[in-house]
């Protein structure tokens, strides 16, 4: 498939990218070292409530997904 096949509502299937709490906090220590991604206490009082993935993290766990179905082929 190339970027040109790509149509307005076009939609793919893929399974949940789940993504566990102990890798996610690894990965912020090694990658993205901040209180959001790691300190408990700290992301309780942020808009988000608790804890979040790094950006990169996220993106990649879905990017897999699409791998996982070939969606480009």
């Amino acid at each position: 498939m190339y970027f040109d096949d790509i149509k307005l509502g076009m939609a793919v299937d893929t399974a949940p990218a789940l993504i566990e709490k102990e890798k996610m906090v690894a990965f912020a220590y090694e990658y993205d070292n901040i209180p959001l991604h790691t300190d408990e206490e700290y992301a309780k009082n942020t808009p988000f409530g608790g804890l979040i993935a790094p950006g990169v993290m996220s993106f990649m766990s879905v990017w897999a997904k699409y791998l996982e179905v070939d969606f480009y082929g």
